[in-house]
Order: structure tokens, then C-alpha cells, then sequence
């Protein structure tokens, strides 16, 4: 039995005919070349039977290779869902029956299928750098942070912890984008926090996502109260305390100060503990001057005095309690203690008990040796004042005088006593030395 193949005979004008309009998918990013659909019209395009024409809005991204519909890539412009107005892409092919002329118009669709290809990206408007004050309570929401996909993937938002500042912040709801204050701020502490946050994709396989730096600037707030300097600072529970100074000073009996008393540690002096506020401050006497003898200026701090003591028996010394408060807020203030004390007037000058001391010095090689007497008893220098009872100063000072020769060679201590370079003398040589009081 013989069989043979027998080529369908269409007649004229349904040689465009059996086909119909196509729906197709593709993803983006697709290749060039790749295949989009087959137009099951019953012509044949390469054998001249009919015309195949391809137009519409997006044609360049087609082209007809027989009666199959392929993807046109063109250079340096990948098929980006993103790019797309609209993730579709609209054609009309156009059939035509070349002896007939008849036409047959299929509409054709693709719809552009998304890919993940695109990591999230921070809307520059929400990661600009800030600042806060120090006083902004815990908990308060500093900034909302912004990230996009481009594929519409959802975000989620993390602090990253590695960061030096990280246990500043928190993100109690990670869909927000809002970030915390999750513990106090303290500008004499820190002026300038870094937050380093994640948005990342959500529900993707490849988790793409983005980092966002953002310095925040603490300001200063009305948190501190005035401080006397210098500051003796005190560690307590990791936190540095101020301590106020204690100041000192004296004035002698029967004698009035024209100028401000000259204290110790230094001048009477108050700042505002916010550093970056300076707040002016005012100063007052709160106890310890019942007749009002002594003044402080307000502004400057100096103490003045009004009239001497006359007798350092009865009122060897004064103390004196001194506020300093800030000018626009007296209840944020500090206080401290001066202590006056009442001098004895220094009517007599320190004499030394004898006119010439003589003493010894063995040679040897020792840099420093004591010097003594033919008794071999420590000389020792000695001074008297009259002003004292029994003569006996221990406030008193021994130098050697600018006049001495060999101020190199010998020093003399506070107490009196005489040391040598033994190791830089001489035998037999003999050294003149002229020695001071004060």
C-alpha cells in the first residue's frame, strides 16, 4: 500500500487565515533572539505566499524570523520591566495574502515579567544629617528613613549593631523605617553620633540591600548647673562629678586691700556646666559675712573687702559661703567656701641667728653630700622673726642669694639645710656663699 504526504490546497484568501491574536509572557532581561510566539497563519512567508509585517508603538523590540515573533534587543539597552512605562509591550501583525491583497491584522501582547535586579535605594531626602538636642527624650522617633525597590519588593529596616553608636538608636517596628532614641544623650559627653542602618529586601532570595550613614549632631541643652574652677572631678558610677574647689586667702590685720583678695586655687570663677550654652552666671555672698564687710561682684566674682580686721586674735579667719546661679534661671545654681584668713602685720624682717657659718665637706664620689660643722653636727642655717613669740617662722624660705658664685656647685633646702656637688669639689679649696630669707 502506498501513502503520501499531501500538501493542504487553501483557497484564495485563507492563506491569512488560522491565526489569532497572541498574549504572551517573557521576562526582562531577556536575550536577543529569544523566541516570543509562532503566528499559526496557514501561509507560508518564505515561500512568497503571503507578507508577514510587524508595527505598533513597540516595534523595535520585534522581529519576524519566518512566522516566528523574536525579541530585538538593541545594544546597550537591556529589556528593563523597570524602564517601561507600563510592564507590556503592544504589536500588530500585519498578514497579507500577495495575490489575493487580502490583509489579516493579530494583535499581539507580551507582558514583561519581573525580575529581582535592582538592590534598594535610599530616598537622599530622608538620610540627610541632623541634630538633636541632648534633652529629646528616650523613645522620641529622630528620623524616618526611606529606602525603594525598584522591583517592588517590600523593605525592612536594621540598625547595624557593629556600629560604634548603635546602642543609641532602635527600630521597634522594621517595616517604619523610624528610628528611636533608645538611651539618654549627653553633649559634654558626645557632640556627634554616626546611625548606620540596613534596608534590606524582605521577601527575596537574594536579599538585596542598601546602607544608609547618617550623623546626627547632638546639641546643647539646659541639663548642667554652674560649676566653680577649677573642677576636682570625681568618678561615681562612671559618670565624672565636679567637685568644687575650695578657695583661700589671706588679708594682714589693721590693713585694707584696694584690689579684689588674691585667692588660690585661683581667682573665684563659675562657668556653666553646658558647654555649648555658656550660660552667664551671677554671683552672691549666702553666709558667712553677717556685718557685710566683705562684696562680691555680681558679674566678675571678685571680692572686695570694706574694712580691715582690727585684731587676728579675735577673727583669725572668715569663712565665707559663695552662690554662683545662672542669669536666666536662678534655680540651677552651685556653691562654694572661701576661707579669709586674718595675718599678723610683718613688722619685722627674718635675721639669721649668726653673721658667717663655716662647715666642711669631705671630698668623694657621691653627687650630693650634706655639709657639716667641726663638730660634725648637719649645718643647718637659722632665722628668727620678731613677729612670731618665740621667734621661730616655719613659713620662712632659705635660697641662695643671685650674688653667690657657685650656685651650681651648692642649694640649700627650704628647712635650712646645705647641700654640695661633693663629686665637683675640690680638696683644699675653700667656697664663699651669701644665702637669702623670705
Amino acid at each position: 500500500m502506498l501513502f503520501a504526504r499531501l500538501k493542504p490546497v487553501f483557497m484564495e484568501g485563507d492563506l491569512c487565515s488560522g491565526g489569532h491574536d497572541l498574549s504572551v509572557d517573557i521576562r526582562e532581561n531577556s536575550p536577543d533572539g529569544t523566541f516570543i510566539a509562532k503566528i499559526p497563519v496557514n501561509g507560508n512567508p518564505l515561500t512568497a505566499e503571503i507578507h508577514l509585517n510587524v508595527t505598533g508603538p513597540d516595534v523595535e523590540w520585534f522581529r519576524m524570523e519566518g512566522k516566528v515573533i523574536k525579541l530585538n534587543v538593541l545594544p546597550n539597552k537591556p529589556l528593563d520591566r523597570e524602564l517601561l512605562t507600563i510592564p507590556f509591550l503592544f504589536a500588530m501583525i500585519s498578514c497579507t495574502d500577495v495575490v489575493s491583497i487580502d490583509q489579516i491584522d493579530y494583535r499581539l501582547m507580551v507582558q514583561v515579567l519581573n525580575e529581582n535586579d535592582n538592590s534598594p535605594i535610599f530616598l537622599e531626602e530622608s538620610v540627610q544629617a541632623l541634630n538633636v538636642s541632648e534633652m529629646t527624650p528616650v523613645g522620641e522617633v529622630l528620623i524616618r528613613l526611606q529606602a525603594q525597590d525598584k522591583d517592588g519588593d517590600g523593605l525592612i529596616y536594621m540598625i547595624n549593631k557593629a556600629s560604634n553608636d548603635a546602642d543609641f538608636f532602635r527600630i521597634d517596628l522594621p517595616s517604619s523605617g523610624k528610628v528611636l532614641l533608645s538611651q539618654p544623650l549627653d553633649y559634654e559627653a558626645k557632640k556627634q553620633l554616626d546611625l548606620q542602618v540596613y534596608a534590606m529586601e524582605m521577601n527575596t532570595e537574594e536579599r538585596y540591600n542598601t546602607t544608609a550613614k547618617i550623623t546626627i549632631g547632638v546639641l546643647d541643652g539646659d541639663d548642667q548647673y554652674p560649676r566653680f574652677l577649677p573642677c576636682n572631678f570625681l568618678l561615681h558610677k562612671k559618670t565624672r562629678i565636679c567637685v568644687n574647689p575650695v578657695y583661700r586667702g589671706n588679708v594682714t590685720e589693721a590693713k585694707l586691700p584696694y584690689h579684689a583678695l588674691q585667692l588660690s586655687p585661683g581667682p573665684l570663677l563659675a562657668k556653666d556646666g553646658d558647654k555649648g550654652l555658656q550660660t552667664p552666671v551671677a554671683y552672691s555672698i549666702l553666709a558667712g559675712d553677717d556685718n557685710g564687710r566683705f562684696e562680691v561682684n555680681n558679674v566678675t566674682g571678685a571680692i572686695m573687702m570694706r574694712w580691715p580686721v582690727r585684731s587676728f586674735v579675735k577673727t583669725p579667719m572668715f569663712t565665707l559661703t559663695v552662690m554662683a546661679s545662672q542669669v536666666d534661671d536662678s534655680t540651677k545654681y552651685t556653691v562654694t567656701t572661701v576661707l579669709i584668713r586674718i595675718l599678723a602685720p610683718n613688722r619685722y624682717r627674718p635675721q639669721f641667728k649668726t653673721i658667717e657659718y663655716e662647715g666642711f665637706i669631705q671630698e668623694q664620689p657621691n653627687p650630693l653630700a650634706l655639709v657639716v660643722t667641726y663638730s660634725n653636727k648637719l649645718l643647718m642655717l637659722e632665722a628668727i622673726d620678731q613677729d612670731f613669740k618665740n621667734g621661730r617662722n616655719l613659713n620662712i624660705v632659705y635660697s641662695l642669694a643671685h650674688q653667690s658664685n657657685h650656685t651650681q656647685l651648692f642649694q640649700v633646702t627650704q628647712e635650712g639645710l646645705l647641700l654640695a656637688r661633693a663629686d665637683r669639689l675640690h680638696a683644699f679649696e675653700k667656697y664663699m656663699l651669701q644665702y637669702t630669707t623670705a
